[in-house]
């Protein structure tokens, strides 16, 4: 049983074992109980990265890769190791056709969230080189002749080594 099974019985949703979605996938961050909100925010979620499903930079880890505070705030919010490396995989692989493309390639520099906004800028970018999907020098690079601060940048813009060496 998860943890979460006895501290937020009064939930209903809680046969959600055989879905691919998190127990609190319906809630807003606001609407979410203090556990479930702690929680959320130590795997790096913040009010508008929840609310609009954006990605955090653990998506990218498999379960044994997660720390134990992770693992055990994602088990609060409805993961196991089986289901959570089952969202890693599905995201990961689901659809080739996006594959080369950061999950931001939609929002103008303005729109990126702050934490989107400061990984682009240590990558390079700025607004006119980001809303105008201009070269930048470390597009040259291969992901391990990237800088840790800039992998760490480009994993929060939705980057992998696989993505960033094919892109």
């Amino acid at each position: 049983a998860a943890k979460w099974d006895q501290s937020d019985s009064d939930d209903s949703s809680s046969d959600s074992s055989s879905s691919d979605e998190s127990k609190y996938d319906d809630y807003d961050f606001d609407e979410l109980p203090s556990r479930a909100r702690e929680a959320a925010l130590e795997l790096g979620y913040d009010a508008e990265k929840w609310d609009r499903s954006m990605p955090i930079p653990v998506e990218n880890l498999d379960w044994e890769e997660l720390t134990e505070k992770q693992r055990t705030a994602a088990t609060l919010l409805g993961y196991d190791a089986a289901k959570w490396d089952q969202s890693d995989s599905d995201d990961s692989s689901s659809d080739s056709s996006s594959s080369d493309e950061s999950k931001y390639d939609d929002y103008d520099f303005d729109e990126l969230p702050s934490r989107a906004r400061e990984a682009a800028l240590e990558l390079g970018y700025d607004a006119e080189k980001w809303d105008r999907s201009m070269p930048i020098p470390v597009e040259n690079l291969d992901w391990e002749e990237l800088t840790e601060k800039q992998r760490t940048a480009a994993t929060l813009l939705g980057y992998d080594a696989a993505k960033w060496d094919q892109s």
